[in-house]
């Protein structure tokens, strides 16, 4: 038998799947920061303390030549677990 607790947590992880519906696999920080309601430095510090998971890689310029930009993506799964994790503490 199902407690209510559990009840309340497959909810939640339900709703969470529907708000990540459709999110690419790596999203930008912009997209987090509108998935999580925080600021840029907000989701920095999530993944510098390791709660969201980053992708990093060097973009080419231009010309295609090296020493274009870092570029940094959020995993899709990083922001989904800590969403459900956020909504299921007690």
């Amino acid at each position: 038998m199902k407690t209510w607790m559990d009840e309340q947590a497959e909810a939640n992880k339900k709703r969470v799947d529907k708000l990540m519906e459709g999110l690419p696999p790596l999203v930008t920080c912009k997209q987090a920061q509108g998935l999580l309601n925080l600021s840029r430095a907000g989701i920095y510090s999530l993944m510098d303390k390791g709660h969201l998971e980053r992708v990093q890689f060097s973009m080419s310029n231009a010309s295609g030549k090296k020493g274009g930009r870092n570029t940094v993506r959020i995993t899709n799964t990083s922001i989904r677990n800590l969403l459900i994790r956020w909504l299921t503490k007690e």
